[in-house]
């Protein structure tokens, strides 16, 4: 994938456009980003990695060492935490919908174990497996 960064003058303020252009020639436009994921002056793409990075450890450690072991009703864990992992799929890039993807399902799937809450566990369950594969998808369709 190849990436052109232009800068337009049509505004008062300059403003940046990224383009990216992939092997059939098909383009994409993002007018408005700022473009520094792709250029080397702030650190590029692999800046923008580390960051992430350590957000998505940060939110695991509190979500599976402080949160999970917690929760008193694992059901209704489950499906809050399912809608938030849904929620998250906005900002797929920070890798939270998997986080808490695979917490709503760890959690829904202790609840279905112990036979308590089972239809929030389920829904909390379907919503986290949903989020996961929504994440997976995004990854790589972008």
């Amino acid at each position: 994938m190849l990436a052109d960064v232009r800068v337009r003058r049509q505004h008062p303020l300059p403003v940046q456009e990224l383009r990216l252009d992939d092997r059939r020639g098909r383009q994409l436009h993002l007018p408005g980003v700022r473009g520094y994921v792709l250029s080397g002056q702030s650190g590029g793409i692999r800046r923008l990695a580390v960051g992430a990075g350590a957000v998505a450890i940060a939110v695991a450690i509190v979500f599976f060492v402080l949160i999970l072991p917690r929760v008193a009703r694992p059901g209704l864990g489950a499906l809050i935490i399912g809608v938030l992992a849904v929620a998250t799929i906005v900002v797929f890039w920070l890798g939270l919908p998997t986080i808490l993807g695979a917490a709503a399902i760890a959690l829904g799937l202790g609840a279905r174990e112990r036979g308590v809450e089972t239809g929030k566990a389920t829904a909390g369950l379907v919503l986290g497996a949903l989020a996961v594969v929504a994440h997976i998808v995004l990854a790589f369709v972008g």
